[in-house]
């Protein structure tokens, strides 16, 4: 058949009301509601609306863990010591925090416990009491724990535990950057969008 038979046919098709010949095809009329669509009062979007709500929720929950957290005033506090702080960081409910933060905020803590060892075993080093050489054992041991290597050497105790404390500051504070971003993330983003909505 030839391209202008086609054609011709589809045009007749067309002229006769459509493919099933109604005449309401050709009127311009829209075609008839289904009762099958969802309307706003229909399940659907309601279903739709409690899941929004619940992900605002869910999202302000997030916020205000985060944010009592880091603001706690005892963790904040030059009152206490940093191993007060660290003590009461372990006692906080981090629950209703999400898991990212909570694994950022424990890894934050780990630091500060271990940089905490290793300074009290340098001052008890730098304190000029006579240690002996098992005593120097223990004190590394406690301090350096799998990074610990057996040494008699009061110098080279020392220089061991400025090594791993310089390591560990730098692990306090790229934790403590992670936490800010994780406020930024879960609080000054919450804000914001709970402004634009409302």
């Amino acid at each position: 058949m030839s391209v202008w038979k086609v054609g011709w046919l589809i045009g007749l098709v067309v002229a006769a009301g459509g493919c099933d010949g109604g005449p309401e095809a050709v009127s311009g009329d829209p075609p008839p509601v289904s009762e099958d669509l969802p309307s706003r009062d229909d399940s659907a979007f309601a279903l739709l609306a409690e899941e929004r709500e619940r992900e605002r929720n869910v999202k302000a929950g997030y916020a205000r863990c985060v944010e009592a957290t880091l603001d706690d005033p005892i963790v904040l506090s030059d009152a206490h010591t940093r191993e007060q702080r660290v003590r009461h960081m372990r006692t906080l409910d981090l629950r209703d925090c999400p898991t990212d933060f909570r694994t950022a905020y424990l890894e934050n803590i780990q630091a500060w416990e271990e940089l905490n060892a290793v300074r009290a075993a340098l001052t008890r080093l730098n304190s000029g009491e006579e240690i002996g050489t098992a005593l120097l054992g223990d004190v590394l041991m406690g301090a350096l724990g799998s990074d610990y290597r057996p040494t008699a050497n009061l110098g080279d105790a020392i220089y061991a535990l400025e090594v791993k404390q310089a390591e560990l500051d730098r692990a306090v504070a790229t934790t403590w950057e992670k936490l800010k971003m994780y406020r930024t993330i879960y609080v000054d983003e919450y804000r914001a969008s709970a402004m634009s909505a409302g």
